[in-house]
């Protein structure tokens, strides 16, 4: 049987040509880079505002846990505070159990839970009578200090291809509390 030259590839000159040797490989590797970057991404930024929406959801029970204790029951203001800056560190400690250790230990360090106190002054008419109420706000905030030095994916030394994550994630939930 007689091979066609009509297969045969052929260059400009009509000759035979060389197989291009590595081409597809290096346009794989170029490809790669750009999909590994875009997926890399994806993941650090999606774990990133999981852990945000985790300490919003931590925040919000800590604040949930406070209302259950009555006010009442204590003999001072200082000492239902204190009995809520506890409850409420519990409930938020107990909340972020699934976050992995990173995120544990940086909400456990010094200043990752706090609670303050806001007094708000009201007045309010009833039957004609303006008469002023005083409310208690208790603001629970939930922080990851240091998150752009300590994130849960380590960064990939792009700066200047992906956008920066946070230096901090924070969440915070307030509530008013039954006086």
């Amino acid at each position: 049987m007689k091979k066609s030259k009509r297969n045969a590839p052929q260059t400009l000159t009509g000759s035979h040509r060389t197989p291009q040797k590595g081409a597809v490989t290096l346009e794989f590797v170029f490809l790669f880079m750009i999909f590994f970057a875009v997926f890399y991404g994806i993941v650090s930024y999606s774990l990133m505002l999981m852990v945000r929406q985790g300490l919003v959801h931590a925040a919000s029970e800590g604040a949930h846990a406070s209302v259950q204790l009555d006010p009442g029951s204590f003999s001072s203001t200082a000492n239902y505070q204190t009995a809520v800056d506890s409850v409420v560190k519990d409930a938020v400690l107990k909340d972020i159990s699934w976050m992995p250790l990173t995120a544990q230990n940086q909400v456990k360090a010094p200043g990752g839970i706090s609670t303050s106190w806001a007094n708000q002054d009201k007045t309010v008419v009833t039957g004609g009578t303006p008469l002023k109420i005083t409310t208690r706000t208790l603001t629970v905030s939930v922080s990851y200090a240091n998150y752009a030095a300590n994130p849960l994916v380590p960064g990939l030394g792009l700066s200047g291809i992906m956008p920066a994550l946070p230096s901090s994630l924070t969440g915070s939930a307030s509530v008013q509390p039954p006086q």
